[in-house]
């Protein structure tokens, strides 16, 4: 008799673990697809600027709007180019952005009017960094 017992409790904790799995892996949502909505058209814009009086201009090098890559040397700072590029997903854009003098440089992407990335660069002597971005 206690056999009996101790199968049937076995069997509802089975039964209620099944119930409980079904009920939790349902779900009303779609799994989020990562790539919907890529390819897509974006509007980019890299900016380089400096707080350190004497930081005038800056060699500069960015992925355009063709997916190739620009160079300008002694551009001007503040230094800030847009354009309109497809992107798929997993696409990844950089700017870098050195000078010979030390100081602050900071280098920023916006994506569609919004800052995607920033940092800051810091040096004594030659200042320099590059900043990348991946569509994801």
């Amino acid at each position: 008799m206690k056999y009996l017992s101790l199968k049937k409790s076995f069997s509802g904790v089975i039964a209620i673990f099944a119930a409980v799995t079904l009920f939790a892996s349902c779900s009303d949502k779609d799994p989020v697809n990562p790539m919907a909505g890529y390819p897509k058209d974006v509007n980019i814009e890299y900016r380089i600027k400096s707080s350190t009086p004497g930081i005038t201009k800056a060699d500069v090098a960015y992925d355009n709007q063709t997916g190739g890559r620009s160079t300008l040397d002694d551009a001007a700072l503040p230094f800030s180019v847009k354009f309109k590029r497809k992107v798929e997903y997993g696409t990844t854009i950089a700017i870098s952005g050195h000078n010979n003098a030390g100081g602050v440089i900071v280098i920023e992407i916006l994506a569609d009017d919004k800052v995607v990335k920033t940092e800051t660069f810091t040096a004594t002597s030659y200042v320099g960094g590059t900043v990348v971005y991946g569509f994801n």
